[in-house]
């Protein structure tokens, strides 16, 4: 179980935009390293895949369809627990 943050820009047609995702790490929190570190990496590679596939809304001004920064956390829990 654990979590991933992240932020990234949906764009005018509620699309991820490209080169948007930035992973949001605590500074407060050393990294994670070893096999709890290759965990984590897959979960962070997993919900950027799943972002690419995604569709939004776009967020509108006037509106107008404009691009947004999103700053979301994903949960991720074991079934069963």
């Amino acid at each position: 179980e654990g979590f991933v943050v992240l932020h990234y820009v949906v764009d005018e047609r509620g699309r991820l935009a490209s080169g948007t995702v930035e992973e949001q790490w605590p500074a407060s929190r050393p990294r994670l390293r070893g096999e709890l570190g290759r965990f984590y990496t897959a979960f962070l590679r997993a919900t950027e895949r799943g972002l690419g596939a995604a569709r939004f809304e776009p967020a509108r001004v006037g509106g107008c369809a404009v691009p947004q920064l999103v700053r979301q956390e994903f949960a991720y829990r074991l079934h069963g627990r």
